[in-house]
């Protein structure tokens, strides 16, 4: 339950797209073609993966997904979601237009112009690859985030804990070791926590997970281990 099945990083971001193919604000099939086939490429490492894969809704949480849902709503093309028919609509309508100076949907703010294409382009690939008709925005993907934190505690399934396990078994840390430190910590935060006026839990929370994690550095590099684990 509420574990992911999947977890992929991709180096194709709409700032590096627009440096690499949109650098001059100029918009051409070509070069569309070009961030498109980039973005195809990358996601062609994790399709086989993908698709192994079910699911019953797409959504998208970046701020350029929800700039492309705005200018289909503003075009005609849906109420606010994302979907294939409107993505080629919105390209055919940025050819047209050939600088991203002349990008005027409603909605789009001026400076998310700029990377607009190189988002469209992207998000386009991503379509295709994974044969996506729709896909929906979330409007606060951090608040949610939060929330379902949340509402995992008040059900005594606290997220924050899951994580750190997490991290703990992928940096093979020394859970005797861990543990050791925790309550050494944890000893010498009682005896001052009162003269520090650290009597709310959360600080008590906060040096136990630290001292869980405190050695994740270690797997990463020995050299400065301590800054890797402090990141």
């Amino acid at each position: 339950r509420f574990e992911p099945l999947l977890r992929e990083s991709l180096q194709m971001g709409c700032v590096s797209f627009t440096q690499r193919y949109f650098k001059d604000g100029k918009i051409t099939p070509a070069r569309y073609a070009q961030a498109y086939t980039a973005a195809r490429l990358e996601i062609m490492s994790i399709e086989h993966a993908l698709h192994r894969l079910t699911w019953d809704e797409a959504i998208g949480s970046s701020g350029t997904i929800r700039a492309i849902g705005l200018a289909l709503k503003a075009g005609g093309h849906g109420t606010g979601e994302v979907n294939a028919e409107g993505l080629a609509w919105l390209k055919r309508r940025l050819f047209k237009l050939g600088d991203v100076d002349k990008i005027d949907f409603e909605g789009i703010k001026p400076d998310r112009r700029a990377i607009f294409p190189a988002g469209l382009a992207i998000l386009e690939a991503i379509f295709d690859a994974l044969e996506l008709q729709r896909m929906d925005h979330c409007e606060g993907a951090l608040r949610e985030g939060v929330l379902y934190d949340l509402l995992g505690r008040h059900h005594h399934e606290d997220v924050r804990e899951r994580t750190l396990t997490s991290l703990m078994e992928r940096y093979h840390v020394d859970l005797e070791q861990a543990a050791r430190v925790e309550r050494k910590a944890l000893h010498a935060f009682d005896q001052v926590a009162a003269d520090w006026e650290l009597d709310d839990g959360i600080w008590r929370e906060l040096l136990g997970w630290a001292a869980k994690v405190h050695e994740v550095g270690l797997d990463i590099a020995h050299y400065h281990y301590h800054k890797h684990g402090a990141y």
